[in-house]
């Protein structure tokens, strides 16, 4: 059986939340509140997480941290879906890219979206 509450403890801390475990989210930073946010989807286990920018309001370690976290998840057999701008968390961890256009929307490598998204 899984101990529910040190499950818990392990996501306020993978996320730099120890120190405010207590806090409401009224009383957090907004990228306080979208770390407790992914910590909230990341605490159960999932076959799927979809996720609207999950990058925003994160400082570049904590992105590659996410990244990292997401891209273990689907080593592990989790699906993940995102929607995102960054392409360097694109690059990191999409294996497949559905650029949204106005004339079309194709599927590319996430190397192709990523030289997209740079060249502007």
């Amino acid at each position: 059986m899984v101990d529910a509450e040190h499950v818990v403890d392990a996501e306020l801390a993978a996320f730099g939340l120890t120190d405010r475990a207590g806090a409401l989210p009224s009383a957090l930073s907004s990228g306080q509140r979208r770390r407790l946010a992914l910590a909230g989807a990341l605490v159960r286990p999932a076959d799927l997480l979809v996720l609207d920018e999950p990058e925003r309001r994160l400082d570049t370690a904590m992105r590659r941290a996410l990244a990292d976290r997401l891209a273990a998840l689907v080593d592990a057999g989790c699906a993940v879906l995102f929607a995102s701008h960054d392409p360097t968390f694109i690059g990191t961890l999409a294996d497949r890219v559905l650029v949204i256009g106005e004339d079309e929307c194709p599927v590319v490598a996430p190397e192709d979206a990523v030289a997209a998204l740079q060249e502007g």
